[in-house]
């Protein structure tokens, strides 16, 4: 998969944008446990509305399954570790 985060302020650019421009922040330590807590709802949410959950054995279900294993080790004190790149833009005119 290509990450095209890091290039989102060029292809702003490309499209028109102004004064488009990437800041990188590292989350603190102290939120990290409660940030990476809101990204598990947020999976947990797309794999309800988006993933196919026809059936027990569908992405929906597999990846919520996958998603509690995750928490468990959360609950163990592991959590993601990674920067939040955030680009903003102005629309010309």
């Amino acid at each position: 998969m290509t990450r095209w985060t890091p290039h989102l302020a060029e292809i702003c650019a490309e499209n028109g944008l102004l004064e488009s421009k990437t800041d990188i922040y590292r989350v603190p330590p102290e939120i990290s446990i409660p940030f990476c807590q809101t990204q598990l709802l947020a999976y947990e949410e797309i794999s309800r509305v988006v993933m196919d959950n026809s059936t027990p054995d569908s992405k929906g279900p597999q990846f919520r399954a996958l998603l509690a294993k995750a928490h468990g080790e959360l609950k163990k004190g592991v959590w993601l570790d990674h920067n939040l790149e955030i680009t903003v833009a102005k629309k010309a005119g």
